[in-house]
């Protein structure tokens, strides 16, 4: 219900849903944007040369915030120069601006920009030339960006904004990657996690996550029994996954497990289903207690009393108190 709607979405081509949705999703990631915008563009010219002025030109024109970056560069002392009015003036024909996002005006806008990158014009300004190389997608300038930025999302979803290229669920993860590599990402918290099983597409990590990370299972539980109803799983590869995580879910009770052998058994996971009921049995033998493992052999299968006979004869030794459960 939500990774399907969003894969189909991000293999459009650049220009439709994706460029909004993604500007929409960096607003919310970095909701300190707002004040760090009130109190860059209060200080006017004075901020020009400052740092964190520089790195909030940056952070909005990674988030596609076209808008507010035509603000700080028109606040700048240099704001008359050739080179800033230039720049300007091609923020105001941007189409995430124009909200003008069909494929025609996007190619003829990126057309511009790479005839202005290529032509030189803001080689006196390298900090403006940075901005048409982020526009123009070039890799290499996110290296010489990444002391400016707050975190690897920055930088993927500017690489999502960006790219020429088509989307599709690989894509989303290679950008990923890329976007960690740049920054020097080492460590990664659960939220992180989250979004890189959004990206790619992977709803048992997705699942597993959002156990890690909230305080119940609610949600968790719920788009289980949606990715489960709208057939997520019927693919192969899918069913695999699902299958190695129900064989290594914890079950603290007998009662769980039996409700586990019932969801395999719906699933037709027949095998992991007899494998349980199968552990089971073997674990009450061995602590003597015969009437459970019998309940534990019927809920698995008649095929599965001649494993349960041998297991009594093995664990009882053929004591004689046995032997008329090895006759079934």
């Amino acid at each position: 219900m939500f990774l399907k709607p969003l894969h189909g979405r991000c293999r459009e081509k650049q220009g439709s849903y994706s460029l909004t949705a993604f500007t929409d999703w960096g607003t919310c990631c970095f909701p300190e944007i707002e004040d760090f915008l009130r109190e860059i563009l209060q200080k006017r010219s004075d901020a020009v040369d400052d740092e964190k002025y520089w790195s909030m030109v940056f952070l909005c024109l990674m988030l596609g915030r076209i808008d507010e970056l035509e603000k700080l560069l028109s606040c700048s002392a240099n704001k008359t120069d050739e080179c800033y009015l230039s720049i300007i003036e091609l923020l105001k024909k941007c189409p995430l601006k124009l909200k003008a996002l069909s494929g025609t005006t996007l190619s003829s806008w990126y057309f511009e920009v790479f005839d202005q990158l290529e032509s030189g014009r803001y080689a006196s300004c390298p900090r403006l030339e940075q901005i048409i190389r982020v526009f123009a997608d070039d890799e290499t300038v996110y290296h010489e960006l990444s002391p400016l930025c707050l975190n690897w999302k920055q930088v993927f979803i500017s690489r999502s904004i960006y790219s020429s290229a088509s989307f599709d669920a690989s894509c989303l993860m290679a950008l990923a990657e890329f976007a960690m590599k740049t920054t020097a990402t080492k460590t990664l918290d659960v939220k992180d996690e989250i979004f890189l099983a959004v990206f790619s597409f992977d709803p048992i990590r997705l699942l597993h996550k959002l156990c890690q990370s909230l305080h119940n299972w609610w949600l968790p539980a719920h788009l289980a029994d949606m990715f489960r109803y709208s057939d997520f799983f019927s693919g192969d590869l899918r069913r695999h996954k699902l299958k190695n995580m129900l064989e290594r879910i914890s079950i603290p009770s007998d009662y769980k497990a039996l409700k586990l052998v019932g969801l395999c058994r719906s699933l037709n996971f027949t095998d992991l289903a007899l494998d349980l009921c199968r552990n089971y049995s073997y674990k009450y033998l061995k602590e003597g207690k015969i009437n459970c493992a019998f309940k534990w052999c019927l809920a698995s299968a008649v095929s599965y009393l001649t494993y349960f006979k041998y297991n009594v004869g093995v664990c009882f030794n053929n004591h004689s108190s046995c032997r008329g459960l090895q006759q079934l």
